[in-house]
């Protein structure tokens, strides 16, 4: 390994592990997380258990920790510790209780693609035909809910019950949870989409009369084919 220039002798000082022992009895952190460069302000008020993996790293209110997520197109959030309170029995492993705006889509180019693809619904007439033609696909693929006329009032919209209901769900299925793990591109967002319109933590109805059509169905089927 050849030496950097600013180090003549190879050698570089470590930089030191802000690491700690994790709390003795967990705990229940409030924390802020602020989208870094978001203009206006994206954030998100949480309520977790310090035992996930946040006691390791922030012990004192008024810590903070950089999170990136999707290195590429760079989402950089500020996580804060705000207060440090008891830990309930039972309840949701994190709770959200306040926050401001809508969470940007995924894969739309950062925040600072985000600001451009917001600008740009808003007003598409200083775009020329091919544009327009472009941003109507990107509109229909991040929005595919909300009018045009409706997104700008979108992005402003923070539904506090609809994340808690997020929240509570109980884990996806190991195999879904892999797949998510192993998908990345435009295409996760749409698999994520896909799992969340799948409903798989509702109830499943059976109408009883039709299952007792199909088993018997079935049962006579495999007679006719037994040997």
């Amino acid at each position: 390994m050849t030496p950097r220039d600013d180090e003549p002798d190879g050698s570089r000082e470590a930089v030191p592990s802000r690491r700690r022992t994790p709390r003795g009895e967990p705990a229940t952190y409030r924390i802020t997380v602020d989208l870094d460069d978001a203009e206006p302000r994206i954030w998100r008020q949480l309520a977790v258990a310090s035992s996930l993996r946040l006691d390791a790293l922030l012990h004192d209110v008024g810590d903070t920790l950089l999170y990136a997520y999707d290195f590429g197109d760079g989402w950089d959030h500020t996580v804060r510790l705000d207060e440090v309170l008891p830990l309930p029995d039972g309840g949701a492993p994190a709770r959200c209780t306040a926050g401001a705006r809508a969470c940007p889509p995924e894969d739309c180019g950062g925040t600072g693609g985000y600001e451009d693809l917001l600008a740009a619904a808003a007003d598409p007439a200083r775009l020329d035909p091919d544009e327009r033609a472009e941003l109507d696909h990107r509109l229909a693929h991040y929005f595919p809910s909300v009018p045009r006329s409706g997104i700008a009032a979108a992005a402003t919209e923070f539904d506090l019950d609809q994340v808690n209901t997020l929240l509570a769900r109980p884990p996806m299925p190991k195999p879904l949870a892999d797949l998510l793990v192993r998908a990345h591109g435009p295409g996760a967002g749409d698999l994520i989409d896909l799992i969340e319109r799948a409903g798989l933590d509702g109830p499943v109805l059976l109408d009883t009369a039709a299952a007792a059509r199909d088993g018997v169905t079935f049962a006579r089927a495999a007679l006719q084919t037994w040997p």
